[in-house]
């Protein structure tokens, strides 16, 4: 399933939008209470996936969140891109991954 995602290097951790893990029938393997910039303690469970963008592959850990109005279906946050080395050229506006 190809899905819209945003890398996000001022977030700690990847989110995924609750109807795409519906959709996958994944099952929780955590719980734990997310800060966003709207609300404090909003309670998410944890959800393992194994995916891959450009071409790299990945395993980790998504949190299950609405994600609201916005197009995406998922972040990428650092704990993805940990995995990766990441550059960004701001004069093109294009970005390049490789392990």
């Amino acid at each position: 399933m190809d899905i819209r995602a945003l890398i996000d290097t001022g977030a700690s951790r990847s989110i995924l939008k609750d109807e795409i893990i519906e959709k996958l029938g994944l099952l929780p393997v955590g719980a734990l209470r997310m800060d966003t910039t709207a609300l404090t303690g909003l309670p998410c469970y944890e959800y393992l996936l194994e995916g891959s963008f450009h071409g790299l592959t990945f395993t980790g850990v998504f949190i299950g969140a609405p994600l609201r109005n916005q197009e995406i279906q998922a972040l990428i946050g650092r704990d993805i891109l940990s995995h990766f080395v990441l550059t960004y050229s701001g004069p093109d506006n294009s970005f390049s991954l490789y392990c």
